[in-house]
């Protein structure tokens, strides 16, 4: 579920040629593929379903517990990235509480470090005011501490798996982008 709906939100930017962080405007094309979002949404909703029930046979099954916080990440990004709505309040707050309680059992989890780093630093690079108002709603975040987690998860004395230590390095690449500090 979490490659079918990470998949689904790549191919609808791509079809609303959505680039960066820069939502759709277009309504008319969203009533185009309302199907393709019906079916990212049941997947989402199937998903965190299936990590919670293995969860409720196996409280500490922290593959399970990191689907259920990703798949919210993604809802999430579907919800701002693509359908340009300001909700997903509760999505980001369990998503937070869920990466947070990863890192705190495991600090070396990559993918958690990864997604948790992602999210303080989309949060901290919002203006002040804006910032300011995501922290009245209990979303925080910081842009130095989301780069060191990314760094963290990118480095090679963190252990996981190949695809995991790839998708760190890509994170780390385009942080590097985005702050315009390549390597020399």
């Amino acid at each position: 579920y979490e490659v079918a709906t990470l998949n689904a939100i790549f191919m609808l930017k791509k079809e609303f040629g959505i680039g960066g962080t820069h939502p759709i405007s277009d309504v008319r094309k969203l009533k185009e593929h309302a199907m393709c979002i019906e079916r990212f949404e049941a997947d989402v909703h199937e998903g965190v379903r299936l990590a919670y029930e293995q969860l409720g046979k196996n409280p500490g099954n922290e593959h399970a517990l990191f689907l259920a916080g990703k798949l919210q990440l993604n809802k999430l990004a579907l919800l701002l990235q693509v359908l340009n709505k300001k909700s997903g309040r509760g999505e980001y707050l369990e998503a937070r509480k869920i990466m947070d309680g990863i890192l705190l059992a495991n600090p070396g989890h990559c993918r958690a470090l990864i997604a948790s780093g992602w999210m303080n630093y989309i949060i901290g690079t919002r203006g002040f005011f804006e910032r300011l108002g995501l922290k009245l709603l209990g979303i925080h975040g910081n842009k130095m501490a989301g780069i060191d987690e990314i760094v963290r998860a990118a480095d090679p004395s963190v252990t996981c798996n190949a695809l995991d230590k790839i998708e760190a390095r890509f994170s780390l690449l385009e942080i590097l982008r985005l702050e315009k500090q390549w390597p020399q």
